[in-house]
């Protein structure tokens, strides 16, 4: 399964090293919304949300013009939480040192 490295490396906190691979992703699977999910995920945990919401609105496209078809309920509810700046997709910060 194609989705599971990089969904692990980004749940470790290495969203920024799976960027470029999941947009070669995208690129060569463009109706798998797995990895438009993935993408954007990894770019909102590196502090795109924008550039997150703009792969939806292009994953959406891609799905209304080959297909007359919506993103499906995961890529809605993504889409939903990084509108509404929710914090649980950002990154966990790091423990600070104790002085």
């Amino acid at each position: 399964m194609l989705e599971a490295r990089p969904a692990g490396e980004i749940e470790l906190g290495h969203a920024f090293e799976c960027v470029h691979e999941l947009v070669r992703l995208v690129a060569a699977h463009p109706f798998r919304e797995r990895f438009v999910e993935l993408l954007m995920l990894a770019l909102c945990r590196t502090g795109r949300p924008a550039d997150a919401l703009a792969a939806c609105e292009a994953a959406r496209q891609r799905l209304s013009d080959a297909m007359g078809a919506d993103p499906g309920p995961a890529l809605r509810s993504l889409h939903t939480r990084i509108l509404r700046q929710d914090v649980t997709l950002l990154p966990a910060l790091a423990a600070l040192p104790v002085h």
